[in-house]
């Protein structure tokens, strides 16, 4: 009971906070730790770097006069739009330099206005931002002032990703990454882009290094020929293996041979640095170095191969930690983070959610795992892939991210999306137009389906299904028996850990279940030569909805992970996956006892309803009459109370409590059924209101509170539905009295309490999962009937030609129904969503 009040006071605590007007909440991040986080290192003589992490102010745009002070990095809530303000100066020297901002995890989209001039506008997602400042909007010798408008709003079908999605992260709008203004030579190195390939047969690998020569300003003319660049590959401990020159221009290209090297690996991940110097004659007008490592990694009908070898994937899914945990700064947490990962014996990171910083891709290289840097964009419905304008949008972001990861060697496989749908044509030709603008960019293509992938996609090089916690074994199957088998792999599976340690794993969602199930896999893997999988994921994380799939949880987080959201390494998953992976003894998993997740409460509920309606039938005579001619002769029935004949007010109020019982005890027994049912989540996550999917995922995992508040809820049901037929009798010329409505009510709802004993078995029955379909459609009639009852007990009431009645109240259902369909899908693409989940019911 005391939980029951606990709850009773969130929810009246959120109704008065909900009208209550918001304010802007700033939530101060810590430092990321990057202090020199410039993709290029260069020299301090020649290469300056304005930090902008302090001395911002922060307010809403419509209320400049309320600005808050605050530091980067930072998120802010309860609000759509602010707009953060700083000034800087530079000194009348720094004249004809060039200026290149650095904006690192903003999110959503942005403008940036520079000395009330718009210098450039982000259009959306946490893609590492750097453009060169026009140099004709600088005060020099004086202030400048730096605006950033941000807009945080995900929605249905502009934004990617979209406010619907699933088992996602929680975003946060904001910047989460470093602010600096990089301040360069007159003629300096611009973006350099740095791709490798390997040719076996001579040994040896070629380094392709794109670079820009930027001139001094904002001039247009042509570099002199004065200008050189000295190009130098080094190992990590300044052995020089090779040197080479060539005369500078604004965009170069540069091939540097590389023979007998090592080769990078996860089990030995050999770097080498690059050095570009720019002369003019003797004297040295910039530098910058970078580390790179140089492996190759392909596909074709034969499989994975990486340097030429066979390679299997066993990677995991990866998101930074929430601000919620972060204790400590970014780069810190991160790196901790994918050593851990690697240690455990992984060597790929899919970043699914999120765009990945340029250090983490580094840190990559540095610990020995293969990032597959990744569009945030799931199951998109056919209408938004057959709308022009939605596919432009997201081949934006597709240009955009190419145009920034393409400078890193390490950029080897892209990702284009998951949850499509291979059988569906529309889904196989957005693909495809996707990989067209994509193609013959030195990187492996990859998208992730939710069913089998046995139908090819023109040019994509890797095909991903997930999995949520079902059999993997026919995947193996099916795999064998096609030709581009070598190309599919497990992009995805999921197994949450809900109920926490038990004594063996034949508790199904347990830390058991979840170790036995994941090293299966492994052995399974290995037994049929597969190309591996990617498990979802490493760490626990938190969502913006309350997910059904991966248990509710109050804080919403998706108990998803080997490692809880606290990264206590003293994980039972963890060992056991990290044995099975490495090839190290580990202890076998208890197999326990099965424990029964049938709540002896639907029995004990339904059993004292069931004994009160038996007391209520056969303790006095004119109940057990009354309850029959209503059952049995309905019409009859509501003409006696139209005519006033006695009924006892005693008896229509105790079967009231028990209709209300037997309702709310049905549809928690079906809501505890449907609690990990993702087709329940994504159609709820179709709303897009983040309290409707709480209070539902909150009633499915609390069946005793759920109860509880449904009966309260059903009760009040009873009097709204009376509420809303009295106002229905004003159009009536005879005065139809509050009582009579209902009483008809009450006794329209009297076919609950046949499904009474049905109650006490029913969730049994569903778990078998063989006449489930039959049981929806019997539920279904029963809410026909109880409607038809009521109709018929308005006009009998009402005393008017049943035809009207019938026709209004449909009417008004239908009109209802319209309404909420009108607003949801053009406020949500609601109807949109629904249908996709649909789609995708099947296969999940």
């Amino acid at each position: 009971m005391n939980k029951l009040k606990i709850t009773i006071k969130s929810v009246l605590f959120f109704l008065i906070a909900s009208i209550l007007p918001a304010q802007v909440k700033i939530i101060q991040l810590p430092p990321t730790g990057l202090l020199n986080s410039d993709l290029n290192r260069g020299g301090r003589a020649f290469r300056q770097k304005i930090l902008l992490d302090k001395g911002w102010f922060v307010y809403k745009a419509d209320s400049p006069e309320k600005r808050t002070k605050v530091r980067v990095p930072f998120v802010f809530e309860n609000t759509n739009e602010i707009v953060l303000e700083r000034e800087f100066d530079l000194a009348p020297e720094q004249k004809g330099k060039n200026f290149v901002l650095h904006v690192f995890g903003l999110n959503y989209s942005a403008d940036f206005v520079l000395n009330d001039v718009t210098v450039y506008r982000h259009s959306g997602g946490k893609i590492p931002i750097a453009f060169k400042v026009p140099s004709n909007v600088l005060n020099f010798g004086g202030t400048n002032t730096l605006k950033i408008q941000i807009n945080f709003s995900l929605a249905s079908e502009i934004t990617v990703p979209s406010s619907q999605r699933f088992l996602f992260p929680k975003e946060h709008g904001g910047i989460l990454g470093d602010v600096y203004l990089s301040v360069l030579p007159p003629e300096a190195f611009g973006v350099l882009r740095l791709s490798t390939r390997t040719f076996f047969k001579k040994k040896e690998s070629v380094l392709k290094c794109r670079f820009d020569v930027l001139t001094k300003g904002d001039s247009t003319e042509e570099i002199t020929p004065s200008l050189k660049v000295v190009a130098k590959v080094s190992d990590l401990k300044g052995n020089t293996l090779t040197e080479k020159s060539l005369s500078a221009r604004k965009e170069n290209l540069l091939n540097i041979r590389l023979k007998n090297i090592e080769l990078w690996t996860p089990q030995k991940p050999a770097r080498y640095a690059l050095t570009l110097s720019l002369y003019k004659g003797a004297n040295l007008l910039d530098f910058i170095s970078r580390d790179f490592a140089v492996y190759d990694l392909n596909v074709d009908d034969k499989g994975i191969f990486l340097n030429g070898k066979p390679f299997r994937i066993y990677g995991t899914i990866y998101s930074p930690p929430d601000f919620s945990v972060l204790d400590r700064p970014l780069y810190v947490a991160v790196k901790r983070d994918l050593k851990i990962i690697r240690e455990s014996g992984f060597n790929l990171v899919r970043f699914k959610y999120s765009y990945p910083q340029p250090f983490e891709l580094e840190l990559c290289n540095r610990l020995g795992l293969v990032p597959v840097v990744e569009i945030p964009l799931q199951f998109p419905p056919d209408v938004f892939l057959e709308d022009p304008g939605y596919v432009k949008r997201v081949k934006d972001i597709l240009k955009s991210v190419v145009s920034f990861y393409s400078q890193f060697e390490n950029f080897k496989i892209l990702g284009l999306g998951s949850s499509y749908l291979n059988k569906d044509a529309t889904n196989r030709e957005f693909l495809a137009s996707l990989i067209a603008q994509a193609s013959d960019k030195g990187f492996l293509k990859f998208a992730s389906f939710v069913d089998f992938p046995n139908r090819g996609v023109e040019g994509l090089d890797l095909y991903g299904m997930e999995i949520y916690a079902g059999n993997f074994r026919h995947f193996y199957e099916n795999v064998k028996k096609l030709p581009e088998g070598k190309r599919i792999f497990i992009s995805e599976i999921s197994y949450p850990r809900i109920y926490g340690k038990t004594n063996g794993y034949l508790n199904d969602y347990s830390v058991e279940a979840q170790a036995k199930y994941f090293k299966d896999l492994i052995i399974t893997d290995k037994r049929n030569d597969g190309n591996g999988f990617v498990l979802n994921a490493f760490y626990d994380y938190r969502g913006d909805y309350a997910s059904f799939y991966a248990g509710y949880d109050k804080e919403n987080i998706y108990k998803l992970g080997l490692v809880n959201e606290l990264r206590d390494l003293h994980s039972y998953s963890l060992k056991i996956i990290t044995a099975s992976l490495t090839g190290k003894r580990t202890a076998k998993i208890p197999i326990g006892t099965k424990n029964n997740r049938s709540p002896i409460l639907f029995v004990l509920a339904g059993l004292i309803l069931g004994v009160i309606m038996g007391l209520l039938f056969n303790s006095k005579r004119q109940f057990r009459e009354d309850a029959t001619r209503a059952l049995l002769r309905p019409y009859n029935f509501f003409a006696d109370i139209r005519d006033h004949r006695i009924l006892s007010g005693v008896h229509t109020f105790l079967l009231m409590l028990v209709l209300a019982g037997a309702h709310a005890l049905l549809i928690t027994i079906i809501l505890y059924f449907l609690r990990m049912n993702i087709l329940l989540e994504k159609i709820l996550l179709a709303f897009d209101l983040p309290w409707l999917i709480k209070s539902f995922s909150y009633l499915a995992w609390h069946p005793l509170n759920a109860l509880f508040i449904l009966f309260f809820l059903s009760v009040l049901l009873f009097f709204f539905l009376a509420g809303i037929i009295k106002l229905a009798s004003l159009s009536v010329k005879q005065i139809v009295y509050f009582s009579n409505i209902y009483f008809v009510v009450v006794w329209s709802f009297l076919p609950l309490t046949i499904l009474l004993p049905v109650e006490l078995v029913l969730h049994k029955i569903l778990l078998a999962n063989v006449v489930n379909v039959y049981v929806y459609v019997v539920l279904a009639f029963f809410f026909f009937w109880i409607l038809k009852r009521l109709l018929r007990g308005v006009y009998v009431i009402f005393d008017v030609a049943p035809v009207k009645v019938y026709l209004w109240g449909t009417l008004l259902i239908f009109v209802l129904a319209g309404i909420l369909a009108i607003y949801f899908q053009s406020a949500s693409q609601t109807l949109t969503y629904i249908a996709s989940a649909f789609s995708q019911h099947p296969v999940i």
